[in-house]
């Protein structure tokens, strides 16, 4: 497999286009629970992500429904920057307050020290107590990012890959019944990419303007009892995600992913959490939405390829109201690697980390992780769980 290059940089969890651009919802989208609730009005109000408005945080600013804060990061994807994320949440009754959480708009920009940017505004809204779910975004992002590629038994090359454009994302959601959703999902991607260096990878994607269009359609089941930071129970989603010419794309391509997640509260201060992921890709599939093994430790672009199979595992120990300490280790398999390897060769991981609780009605952490991924290294500063 590619022998990867050390890299002492800090990191997070930030991934591509769309995924830095998401953090618009992730932090504004609000759930209206308490810590102090019980489990079953928690499971019946749960949104994406805690709302940020029910305790003071660090350099939070807040008047009425409007609601402003920065998120600084660090990673061996994007080196270190910071987001700053304005949201405004929109008022309810309180029959609405009982049944669902509270909708939410807003902004977000983010800057990193490699000269990466994205900007972008985006909404999350239930409805008809909690039965109806969207979440949407568009934005714009022009990012520089490592690729590490190589043949197998070489030394790994470090080259930029430089991405630049636009983005929309859009999903509906309608509740099956329980705690099950369907949801009709679209993606609009437009982007020039450019690979800084003059490669004859043999399957390294060669065109530079990538334009996708998307629709598919997602199954989730979730009955954590907090989505940010859970103890106990499970989060389930697979999604289909079709590309097609039809709808104004360049290529042809599918996309597939399954993704369980497990919360245990063994003991009052220990959480055993473990995930298990698939991703699949068939078709003229562009770079930037190839599959990945982001494990901790090494940038996300790091291992690419057609599909990918991943396993996590984290301890979670709380020694007091607001510190806490993990563990963690996982291992993953790419088969038709982009940037080099060979196939069904198992890269692991390992690292542990610390945690500082900013807003306990929500435990919401402040997380800061060391992990190896081989011969790669990283310290990675972040706001909430890795999953």
């Amino acid at each position: 497999m590619v022998t990867p290059i050390m890299r002492y940089k800090a990191g997070g969890p930030t991934r591509t286009t769309w995924k830095v651009l998401s953090l618009i919802l992730a932090l504004v989208s609000g759930v209206s629970v308490h810590g102090q609730q019980s489990s079953d009005a928690a499971e019946t109000q749960q949104g994406i992500t805690p709302d940020l408005r029910n305790e003071d945080m660090p350099l939070t600013a807040k008047k009425g429904n409007f609601l402003a804060v920065p998120i600084p990061f660090s990673n061996p994807t994007l080196d270190s920057g910071l987001v700053l994320v304005g949201g405004y949440f929109h008022a309810q009754t309180e029959k609405q307050k009982a049944t669902q959480p509270a909708s939410a708009t807003g902004v977000m920009y983010m800057k990193s020290s490699n000269g990466s940017y994205a900007y972008g505004v985006g909404n999350a809204s239930y409805w008809n107590e909690d039965r109806w779910r969207f979440k949407g975004f568009l934005g714009y992002a022009d990012l520089s990012l490592p690729l590490l590629v190589g043949d197998p038994g070489s030394t790994g090359l470090s080259v930029d890959w430089l991405l630049q454009g636009k983005l929309g994302y859009a999903a509906l959601s309608r509740k099956l019944g329980g705690r099950w959703y369907l949801g009709l999902v679209g993606r609009y991607v437009d982007v020039d990419q450019q690979i800084d260096a003059n490669l004859q990878s043999r399957s390294l994607p060669g065109k530079n303007t990538i334009l996708s269009a998307a629709a598919g359609l997602s199954l989730t089941y979730d009955s954590r009892d907090m989505p940010g930071n859970p103890y106990r129970g499970r989060l389930f989603t697979a999604s289909a995600l079709f590309t097609s010419k039809a709808l104004g794309s360049d290529d042809d391509y599918q996309g597939y992913a399954l993704d369980y997640r497990s919360y245990h509260s063994l003991a009052k201060p220990f959480v055993l959490a473990w995930t298990a992921q698939y991703c699949s890709r068939a078709g003229d599939v562009p770079l930037w939405d190839a599959c990945r093994l982001n494990l901790r430790g090494s940038a996300a672009t790091d291992y690419m390829g057609l599909s990918s199979v991943v396993a996590k595992v984290e301890g979670r120990w709380r020694l007091s109201e607001r510190w806490g300490l993990v563990a963690f280790t996982g291992a993953g398999q790419l088969t038709e690697s982009f940037t080099g390897g060979d196939d069904y060769d198992i890269v692991t991981n390992y690292g542990a980390g610390i945690r500082f609780t900013v807003q306990k009605s929500n435990r919401v952490n402040l997380r800061l992780d060391y992990g190896r991924v081989d011969n790669d290294a990283a310290i990675m500063l972040s706001v909430g769980e890795a999953f």
